[in-house]
């Protein structure tokens, strides 16, 4: 700790949890980063394999069949997640006959990246804060012991003061005739 003036400057317990939790933050965004291509990866091969455009060209007398297909152009990974019973797999089977069994795999993976995103975070989280309860007490102790000594320098100096002025009254009385100044 840096002394300045006579006052004690700590870093603000706040501040060192929001530099720890960007740190965090950025370890986790760079690892979810890479997960996350991979599957974007695995979702643009398989794009191609399907061709959602001819799906929709052979189901277009369906409206919900061909609500889901937009849904899937528009916003694969998100569809992908919202659809439950995969009604993707059963459309790609009947318009071209192709087995998709990797779509199964693609939406856990998305959904494990999630998962633990947020596990991640959450326990990181937890850690940091255990980390800011300790930093506080820290310093409230150290500001605790600061006041202590503070307290201690002002009973010393008033100890001394009159020690100082006990000395002056004893000289005034022992030697009556000299002038003895303060």
């Amino acid at each position: 700790m840096n002394e300045i003036a006579g006052e004690v400057q700590h870093i603000s317990p706040s501040e060192a949890l929001r530099v720890s939790f960007k740190a965090l933050e950025t370890s986790i965004k760079e690892k979810n980063k890479k997960e996350l291509s991979m599957i974007e990866d695995q979702i643009q091969s398989l794009k191609q394999k399907i061709n959602l455009r001819d799906i929709a060209k052979h189901h277009h007398y369906d409206k919900s069949k061909r609500e889901l297909i937009n849904n899937y152009s528009t916003n694969f990974k998100q569809t992908l997640l919202s659809d439950e019973k995969l009604e993707l797999i059963e459309l790609v089977q009947t318009a071209k006959n192709i087995q998709i069994p990797e779509l199964n795999g693609i939406k856990s993976n998305l959904i494990k990246l999630q998962r633990s995103s947020n596990y991640e975070s959450d326990k990181k989280m937890a850690d940091l804060n255990k980390t800011l309860e300790l930093m506080q007490s820290k310093i409230l102790l150290t500001d605790q012991d600061i006041r202590s000594t503070k307290e201690k320098q002002l009973r010393l100096d008033e100890k001394k003061k009159d020690i100082k002025d006990n000395i002056l009254k004893k000289s005034r009385i022992i030697f009556p005739n000299f002038e003895i100044k303060d």
